[in-house]
């Protein structure tokens, strides 16, 4: 009971502890020895409720714990009834950590207010006690430097957010360890470098001023200078979309972009080709690396060519076999696999319409990947390229035959604009009597979210059917 825990000792050093006599004796804490063998057995830490004690949290050694009485509801602060107010609080996640902090001060002359969460990484208390805790001008963090510890650090400044709050960072796990170890010295000067609470994403000029002062530099390239110029190249952690009429060549630019980034980049690449067998994608772009269409029934070629031509595509080229899966979930399962397991930094998807074709719903369900998408690119510090088809245009010429595309035909446009930093569309007469204008692609750039000078800029691209080459006419060693 409460009545026979108080004839307890209370002026006993916690001996596994290493907490002084004085340090138990301010906080009211109780010892409990073994009849049998004369060691310390059990420690209750009082619990308060409206300044009188209700019951008692128990430790039993080495490390049970439960509780005597009422110590439910509103209960205070471990400590809180010894102090009324002041300048500076601090705060401990356990009982122990309490009285370590406050024997680490008093060792070098330091007289501070420390109290404790009374059930440890469990934030509720200091909601119960705003008012209390309102009489302190700046409150200082020292919770535990374990993952729950910190996640209540971002608890209880979410409670605390409009006071001085700061947080202590310890070398070891928790106040108690620090005082075990001796290091009430480095304890102190931890106190002293407490930093304000800032929230994830939050930062200062000082946090990113040596990235400020760094010269801007263009990305990675395109397999054409004209876009290269106009977009200041290819960076991380951006998505690129591609939208066209059908047969517009949307297929055939993308396995040009894989060509250069394997060949110029030296990197790997991971290909989420919904609508096309691996085999013949594989077949196509290691046909662009040495001017060769192997992927055509009557081409004439070398088999040694193909042979070289593939081994250069082996460790980084990854491919996808869907075996029917087109789904959203399965497809971010496989992208994280080729950017943690393959260390692939250039995702192509073809195309992102084959993941909304089941939906009832095409924009509900963009909603949900255009998001996870940007995220996923963020997280995971790769390049994301996806095609889309176009929804037919109401009025003026088919995409089929060289019609304009614009933003807004793309499938959910709204989301597809929002999360997208760059969109083009391909525009191409495929019907026009001309053989030249008939294999010429028209790269239209139509968002432009890293500077907004290239939104507008066209750039031709010609098909060169005898080699199966997408290129511009002003570039060389294609």
């Amino acid at each position: 009971s409460t009545e026979k825990v108080l004839q307890l000792a209370t002026d006993i050093a916690l001996e596994d502890r290493n907490i002084s006599a004085k340090a138990v004796s301010k906080f009211g804490v109780r010892v409990e020895y073994s009849e049998e063998f004369g060691i310390q057995k059990k420690y209750y830490f009082p619990v308060y409720k409206g300044g009188v004690i209700s019951g008692w949290h128990v430790r039993q050694l080495p490390k049970t714990f439960f509780n005597v009485g009422d110590v439910k509801g509103n209960i205070e602060l471990f400590g809180q009834w010894l102090y009324d107010s002041g300048f500076l609080l601090i705060i401990t996640e356990g009982c122990e950590d309490a009285l370590a902090a406050y024997d680490m001060f008093r060792m070098l002359g330091k007289n501070y207010r420390v109290v404790s969460l009374p059930m440890g990484a469990n934030c509720r208390s200091l909601k119960n006690n705003l008012k209390w805790l309102d009489k302190f001008q700046k409150i200082v963090l020292c919770f535990d430097q374990d993952k729950p510890g910190q996640e209540a650090v971002k608890e209880a400044c979410s409670i605390l957010s409009h006071k001085n709050v700061a947080i202590m960072k310890l070398s070891e796990k928790d106040a108690n360890d620090m005082l075990r170890n001796n290091k009430q010295h480095e304890f102190l000067e931890s106190l002293n470098k407490a930093q304000p609470y800032k929230p994830d994403g939050i930062i200062s000029i000082s946090d990113i001023k040596d990235k400020i002062l760094k010269p801007v530099e263009i990305g990675k390239s395109w397999p054409w200078s004209s876009l290269t110029k106009v977009t200041y190249g290819r960076r991380r952690r951006e998505l690129y979309g591609f939208g066209a009429g059908t047969g517009s060549g949307k297929t055939e630019l993308f396995k040009e972009i894989v060509k250069h980034i394997v060949v110029e980049d030296k990197l790997p690449v991971g290909l989420i080709f919904l609508e096309e067998e691996p085999t013949l994608t594989a077949k196509a772009i290691a046909g662009k690396i040495v001017n060769k269409r192997f992927h055509i029934p009557d081409e004439k070629y070398d088999q040694e060519e193909l042979i070289n031509a593939v081994s250069l595509l082996d460790g980084k080229v990854h491919l996808y076999d869907h075996f029917g899966k087109k789904d959203w979930e399965s497809v971010k399962t496989v992208i994280r696999h080729f950017v943690l397991t393959y260390g692939v930094k250039d995702i192509f998807l073809d195309h992102l319409t084959a993941l909304t074709a089941g939906e009832d719903d095409v924009n509900k369900a963009l909603t949900q990947i255009m998001p996870e998408m940007a995220s996923l690119a963020m997280e995971l510090d790769f390049t994301m390229y996806y095609i889309s088809h176009l929804a037919t245009p109401m009025n003026g010429k088919p995409h089929e035959e060289g019609g304009r595309v614009t933003v807004s035909q793309f499938r959910g446009s709204r989301t597809i604009g929002f999360w997208t930093h760059f969109l083009f569309g391909l525009e191409r007469n495929q019907q026009a009597e001309n053989d030249i204008e008939r294999n010429t692609v028209y790269l239209r750039v139509l968002k432009d979210r890293y500077t907004g000078l290239s939104t507008g800029q066209v750039i031709p691209l010609t098909y060169q059917r005898d080699i199966g080459r997408l290129v511009e006419e002003n570039d060389q060693g294609f």
